[in-house]
């Protein structure tokens, strides 16, 4: 059975000045997921929102996709490569290809090509 995660992650910047995500939180649905980015994101460096569907009993997800950006992310932070532990919070929704879909996802859009169901919000 598909579900569909609603997932906003913070981010700030470490001793070194390097943005990290911060706790990924689940959201009830795609305008609380939004809300919670912009509200976050006065408060840390940068927020993201996004979701993904599949089915969790057999952790096959379908592509991340963007539901809105405020400030600054660093999408690399949201792959098993990024902040230590992060994909680790929740493997079955976020794994370790995670950041790259979202990075080649906003890499179409700025192209101007169609990113599929990429929307963002900003």
């Amino acid at each position: 059975m598909n579900v569909t995660h609603y997932v906003v992650v913070p981010f700030d910047r470490n001793e070194e000045g390097d943005l990290t995500a911060g706790l990924a939180v689940e959201a009830l649905n795609a305008s609380a997921a939004e809300r919670g980015a912009r509200s976050l994101a006065l408060m840390h460096a940068g927020a993201v929102a996004f979701s993904r569907t599949g089915d969790p009993s057999i952790g096959d997800f379908q592509d991340a996709v963007i539901l809105a950006q405020f400030g600054e992310v660093d999408l690399n932070a949201l792959s098993e490569g990024g902040s230590p532990g992060f994909a680790r919070q929740c493997p079955i929704v976020f794994g370790p290809s995670l950041g790259r879909q979202l990075r080649q996802r906003l890499a179409a859009r700025d192209k101007g090509r169609s990113g599929g169901n990429l929307e963002i919000s900003t």
